[in-house]
């Protein structure tokens, strides 16, 4: 039978499965649950000692302590190591029964520690007290972090009361790792049990060592039963702490820190629009403003093609993990005012109002996401209200009541608004016309920007935006560079594995960088021209020629037409 208020399973420290002598029990207690072998404290030996001696000589005790520092488990290690089965019972749990059947049941207590001699842990003994009639010969330890104490012993007992102190770090890492080899405790790796303890330390996490750090321990536990590492202890303290896991974390520290040259490394050019995120990422990292926002929102400004969709990918790919991270909204498919029921769902009553819109879908499968608002000036205005109110409160609501929270998101919104008027102001028309010098040129470019910006969304809206991100043209030094890295992809994920060669000629990539530089510096030209003159002229040549491993292409203008030539059987 299992009692409701067997209390051994929530222990701070290493609890077995006891198994007291059977000829000590004639029947099964009417409360609690009898404590026999356990496990001794790891790192508590002299105080486990004094108390076993205390106990052995019939002298009760008293165990006073904070929370976690392993009162229960040093008064079953005691009791247990005198050969004598001791009943375990909870105090809090006993004041939880009404007055009539908590009388009953100490009643029954009575009676059946005189009959069969076991001893009484009280436990729990903080709060009011209440009456508890204990035998004479009956030996009795108590815990409490405090008093006065939430028991009245009949008759009265002489208690000698004992400090136990939460354990420093060594002795609470020696019990912890007790805890975790004891059945039923999870798979913890040896980094991870150094980690709760020391952060649990750190942190002050409730309660002293070493039970601070098993609740880290427990509350990083995996659901599937896999080995608690390190990361999950941190995950866990942030939760419990509620501190943001920046400042817990090393890694995701490191991780921060080296956020800007990552995104670097993905996206050519670019390097104050990537460092203005990048500081408004910080910041929300560790909770500097409101803590219901999600951890940035962003209005990607600039020509098409020049890396403002590509920066949001590799956000999704260095702060979330992966481009599956990346949950994107064509804004041009919700400019009318009913296909707005896409994104958020329909009202009652019309069709399709059962299902949620693919908003909150999204957000309810996944919340550590890139939000991607693809050109959010197409949108209706319907959108921009709705996204208005889901910025300031973190909170987005369905139409039939679903709930979803971005507070983990990072919701990028990009727009070519003042593009076109801004090319005029890179290539002046008419006979004389005088090109502004270039740093006013791009001034004048972003003033023309705002001010379309400003046109176009209500102030409250761009009130929202942790920062409006200009993105400019690229030169011809950037487009080179993408160049490098699209063939440099194409080597790695194409060519190799096929065991193909291939060389781009130096005219045929002055050619190739000139047209998207005559196309106002966009990036996406290059994979325009790579698509026409490249992978065409090798995908025929494969195909006109049959696949022959260790074969090299090259690709070189003569006479201002791209030929590719094969030029040789590459060495095995």
């Amino acid at each position: 039978m299992t009692d409701p208020l067997d209390t051994s399973s929530g222990s701070d420290l290493p609890d077995l499965d006891p198994e007291p002598p059977a000829s000590l029990l004639t029947a099964e207690p009417p409360v609690g649950t009898v404590v026999g072998e356990v496990a001794r404290i790891a790192g508590r030996d002299a105080l486990s000692a004094d108390l076993h001696r205390r106990w052995t000589e019939g002298l009760d005790t008293l165990l006073v302590g904070p929370a976690g520092a392993g009162k229960r488990q040093l008064a079953r290690d005691a009791a247990a190591r005198t050969g004598r089965a001791s009943l375990e019972v909870s105090v809090e749990d006993l004041r939880r029964l009404p007055p009539d059947e908590r009388g009953a049941a100490c009643e029954a207590m009575e009676s059946w520690l005189a009959r069969t001699g076991c001893g009484l842990l009280l436990v729990d003994t903080d709060g009011p007290p209440i009456p508890i009639r204990v035998p004479a010969e009956t030996p009795v330890i108590l815990t409490a972090e405090g008093e006065p104490l939430g028991v009245a012993l009949d008759p009265p007992r002489d208690l000698a009361r004992i400090e136990v102190p939460g354990a420093g770090a060594e002795a609470a890492r020696a019990a912890l790792g007790a805890w975790a080899e004891a059945a039923g405790h999870p798979e913890t790796a040896p980094d991870a049990l150094d980690a709760a303890v020391r952060l649990a330390q750190r942190f002050a996490v409730p309660g002293a060592l070493p039970g601070a750090a098993v609740a880290l321990v427990r509350a990083a536990a995996h659901p599937d039963g896999s080995t608690v590492d390190v990361e999950a202890v941190e995950r866990a303290l942030a939760r419990v702490a509620a501190l943001p896991l920046a400042l817990v974390s090393g890694g995701e520290r490191d991780r921060l820190n080296s956020l800007e040259e990552r995104l670097h490394r993905r996206i050519v050019g670019q390097r104050e629009a990537i460092s203005s995120v990048v500081r408004a990422i910080r910041r929300r990292s560790v909770r500097l403003g409101r803590l219901s926002r999600p951890q940035g929102v962003f209005l990607f400004v600039g020509p098409t093609g020049v890396g403002k969709t590509e920066l949001a990918r590799a956000l999704a790919c260095e702060v979330f993990g992966g481009e599956q991270a990346l949950v994107r909204f064509d804004c041009a498919e919700y400019q009318r005012e009913h296909e707005v029921a896409r994104l958020i769902g329909a009202p009652p009553g019309y069709v399709g109002h059962e299902r949620p819109g693919r908003l909150i879908t999204e957000l309810q499968r996944e919340t550590d996401v890139v939000l991607l608002f693809d050109e959010i000036e197409k949108a209706h205005w319907a959108v921009h209200d709705f996204l208005l109110g889901a910025l300031d409160s973190g909170v987005v609501y369905g139409t039939r009541g679903e709930k979803a929270v971005l507070w983990n998101t990072i919701v990028v919104m990009t727009s070519n608004l003042g593009s076109r008027a801004a090319d005029h102001l890179r290539r002046p028309l008419g006979f004389g016309a005088e090109e502004p010098a270039g740093d006013e040129r791009e001034l004048a470019i972003r003033r023309l920007r705002d001010a379309t910006i400003r046109d176009a969304f209500r102030p409250e809206f761009v009130n929202r935006l942790d920062g409006i991100v200009h993105f400019d043209p690229l030169g011809r030094e950037e487009l080179d560079a993408i160049l490098s890295v699209k063939l440099d992809a194409l080597a790695r994920d194409w060519l190799e594995r096929y065991r193909i060669g291939f060389d781009l000629g130096p005219r045929m990539r002055e050619r190739i960088v000139d047209d998207a530089v005559r196309s106002f510096g966009a990036g996406r030209s290059i994979e325009r021209s790579l698509d026409r003159l490249v992978y065409d002229r090798l995908a025929d040549a494969l195909l006109d020629d049959g696949y022959e491993p260790l074969t090299r292409y090259r690709l070189e203008l003569a006479e201002d037409e791209p030929v590719l030539e094969r030029t040789a059987v590459q060495a095995a």
